[in-house]
């Protein structure tokens, strides 16, 4: 079996493990979805790194769309996967300098403006995965890329994709958008896509105490 083990904490005293068997991944779509601080990039390290046991280094492909990690106001936001130990050597990995609109822009039209930058270079990056697909498909932070506007060719990527799996935000730590509107958008995408994909793991339901081991056995 290769999987993924964690140690999941429901109220403040109940522990419970859940088992995510990579086995059971391939073939299906998956999201994982969280507030702030939940854990979703670091569970999504652990299954890249399982995929890599299994022989999958040259049938994946990794778009990050985060931006680099933030503080502000007391919120620690943001974070590529290399910052949570993911190895990239002969690795396809995409990324870009992505904003934080929410945490940088200093008002609605600096915010939109911000989101709309990073919703470019998200799409050239989903672009450069359309125009050579590999089997496996991971996103990191996808609601970068719902701030503004649809879906749009993350559809294409998802049918493309024998295998999908990406994270992103769906939390109340950022809603304040100062008025610029991307926080419901960015919701209303995220939950388009909870709709279209096979499985989603849902962080704000559970606190990730640890993760107890990823192995192959």
């Amino acid at each position: 079996m290769t999987s993924v083990k964690l140690k999941l904490k429901f109220g403040y005293e109940h522990f419970v493990s859940m088992i995510i068997r990579i086995e059971d991944l391939i073939g299906k779509s998956m999201l994982i979805v969280g507030d702030v601080g939940r854990g979703k990039t670091a569970l999504t390290c652990k299954i890249i790194e399982l995929l890599l046991k299994l022989g999958f280094r040259n049938k994946i492909t990794i778009l990050d769309f985060a931006p680099n990690i933030i503080r502000v106001g007391g919120i620690t936001a943001g974070g590529k996967l290399l910052n949570f130990g993911l190895e990239i050597d002969c690795l396809s990995y995409l990324t870009n300098d992505f904003y934080a609109p929410r945490l940088t822009g200093k008002h609605a039209n600096d915010v939109i403006e911000l989101a709309r930058a990073n919703r470019v270079r998200c799409e050239e990056l989903l672009l450069k995965y359309l125009i050579d697909p590999t089997p496996v498909l991971v996103i990191n932070d996808v609601t970068i890329y719902f701030q503004v506007g649809d879906l749009g060719l993350l559809t294409d990527a998802l049918n493309v994709a024998d295998t999908f799996i990406a994270n992103g935000y769906y939390g109340a730590a950022l809603a304040d958008d100062r008025g610029s509107g991307i926080s419901f958008n960015e919701k209303f995408m995220i939950e388009m896509l909870m709709e279209l994909v096979d499985e989603v793991i849902d962080l704000n339901k559970v606190v990730i105490e640890a993760v107890i081991s990823a192995r192959l056995s």
